[in-house]
């Protein structure tokens, strides 16, 4: 047990260095979910692994959105992930069952994701100032959202169709969700933002 707390102040500590050995940290968090007390330190190794992801991700992240679609594509694609090991730090550090030992980690993370947030906020305002129309170039408005997904679907009598439509389901966990159904292989699933 005095060895895994050991080794969970040591990662949270090269996590904080701000030079980020980040697949080095993943490496010993995968290497530790086998061995006996991982059990007892799931959630501080869980959230020190969506750390490390949000801090190589974060270093990657270039706010550049030259137009709506080049944005809404870079989001879609690529940026969501920052959100997604955001959400899940913060969880694994809520159910954490020693939370004391990432108590700096918090808000060190929380500052870089702020950071991330007013950064890309900043650069989305950008394109939308640029705006003519409330229309982005190859996305599906929700009005015209029935005639292109649903009604197709449900003209064959013999298929079901769920739809699952929420404003407060961040894109991310939209992503996360339509991950988790299709792992359970009887289902077909899309996402679309």
């Amino acid at each position: 047990e005095a060895i895994d707390r050991r080794i969970l102040s040591a990662l949270k500590a090269m996590l904080m260095q701000g030079v980020c050995p980040c697949e080095e940290v993943l490496e010993i968090v995968r290497s530790r979910r086998t061995l006996f007390w991982y059990g007892d330190f799931e959630n501080l190794y869980e959230a020190i692994g969506h750390a490390a992801s949000l801090m190589s991700l974060r270093l990657a992240f270039r706010p550049t959105v030259s137009s709506l679609e080049s944005g809404f594509e870079n989001y879609t694609g690529e940026w969501h992930r920052i959100d997604f090991h955001y959400r899940k730090f913060v969880y694994h550090f809520r159910h954490a069952e020693h939370p004391e030992v990432l108590k700096k980690l918090l808000p060190f993370v929380e500052g870089r994701y702020v950071t991330f947030l007013r950064e890309l906020g900043d650069a989305w305002q950008s394109a939308v100032d640029a705006m003519e129309s409330w229309r982005i170039g190859g996305v599906t408005m929700q009005r015209e959202f029935y005639d292109r997904f649903v009604a197709p679907a449900v003209s064959d009598d013999q298929k079901k169709v769920y739809v699952i439509i929420s404003d407060a389901l961040r894109y991310e966990a939209g992503v996360e969700l339509a991950r988790r159904l299709a792992a359970q292989n009887r289902l077909e699933v899309e996402t679309s933002a």
